[in-house]
């Protein structure tokens, strides 16, 4: 699969992020990820965490919160 250049630094990212989703309730459903691990993962993987890469970033997170949706609803 392709990635744009200017989309790569937050695909790194998601990546990178990729054990540090907050989990909610008994479900254990993502509900989103640890904005708190953000900035010292974009620090440690060498990516400046720009405006532009949280947005590109949270394109992807709400895209996979809806695929899950998605699968959960299918399962009921």
């Amino acid at each position: 699969m392709a990635v744009w250049p200017e989309n790569w630094p937050a695909v790194q990212l998601f990546v990178a992020l990729g054990t540090q989703w907050r989990r909610a309730g008994m479900t254990g459903a993502r509900s989103g990820l640890d904005y708190g691990a953000i900035a010292p993962t974009a620090a440690l993987v060498g990516i400046e965490a720009t405006a532009d890469t949280m947005r590109r970033l949270q394109i992807l997170e709400n895209r996979v919160l809806a695929i899950d949706a998605r699968r959960r609803a299918k399962r009921t």
